[in-house]
């Protein structure tokens, strides 16, 4: 079903930030990345981008007094909150998942302006969304065909001071993560779901989206800080490669950041990561 699906692999990860992208953007600046100008959907969002090897961390929020242009990010909690993956043809992609039963919204058209040497350009890209109440728990899955790839991954973007490469996981936090596991191998299928014995793993091309329980989750991360408020699901932490996890500790020390050591990574609490634990890991 995966390569039916005709899918690239996971294109980005999303941190809700709501109305305060820029503490956000100083707190990202801090642990190491290099982020895009700001960027003016036509939705009404603001954004700015992490752009690594082939995929991206997006920071999403919206202007003073914008808050009802997406109500998606006004009415949900600070933190890790969208799961993208990257399609061959966004209309393909949403035929071949109605053909299968899987209901999903009309492909979206959206654009933001940006600048380039040549003087101004469009980004512009298209979109499938499940209805509201649909998808996976904790969170938004949804799917982005990049229509100007050559205008998002610029190389002046893509070098970061931490060594940054890629996502590499997205931790997700389940009451029963064999039972969240079935929803993503009816999307994706069976082929790309692995029981771990402690979680359950989800292969997205290069990355991977790792199930597990909150129990297992603080196990894991028993510094996490995260605050989960009336939630029972939620996408939780975000594991990225680097070149040298030396070279990351040094930097946020000098930079003021707290980082607590994690099996061969080390991660900063949700507190300093917009409700979010950031691992490091080579």
């Amino acid at each position: 079903m995966y390569d039916a699906l005709k899918l690239q692999g996971f294109d980005h990860a999303v941190v809700n930030v709501r109305d305060g992208m820029d503490d956000a953007v100083r707190r990202w600046q801090q642990f190491g990345f290099t982020l895009t100008p700001r960027g003016f959907h036509s939705a009404g969002s603001i954004n700015h981008l992490m752009m690594l090897g082939s995929d991206y961390i997006e920071l999403l929020g919206f202007p003073p007094g914008g808050e009802n242009a997406r109500p998606e990010l006004r009415d949900q909690p600070v933190g890790l909150n969208g799961l993208v993956l990257r399609p061959e043809d966004a209309q393909v992609l949403h035929d071949d998942l109605r053909a299968r039963g899987v209901m999903v919204n009309p492909v979206d058209q959206l654009s933001r302006p940006i600048d380039t040497a040549q003087g101004p350009r469009e980004v512009r890209f298209a979109t499938v969304r499940f209805p509201a109440g649909g998808g996976v728990a904790g969170g938004r899955l949804y799917f982005c065909q990049h229509l100007t790839p050559e205008l998002v991954w610029q190389p002046q973007w893509q070098s970061h001071a931490n060594g940054a490469t890629a996502v590499k996981f997205i931790s997700v936090v389940v009451p029963d993560p064999k039972a969240e596991a079935t929803v993503y191998a009816r999307i994706f299928g069976d082929s790309q779901v692995e029981d771990l014995g402690w979680g359950m793993r989800v292969r997205m091309g290069h990355a991977a989206v790792l199930l597990c329980t909150q129990k297992d989750f603080q196990e894991h991360f028993p510094e996490a800080a995260l605050d989960y408020g009336a939630r029972t699901a939620c996408m939780a932490a975000l594991t990225v490669k680097v070149t040298s996890l030396a070279r990351v500790a040094e930097l946020l020390a000098l930079n003021g950041v707290v980082l607590h050591p994690g099996p061969k990574s080390l991660y900063v609490p949700a507190t300093l990561a917009n409700n979010l634990v950031l691992e490091f890991t080579q």
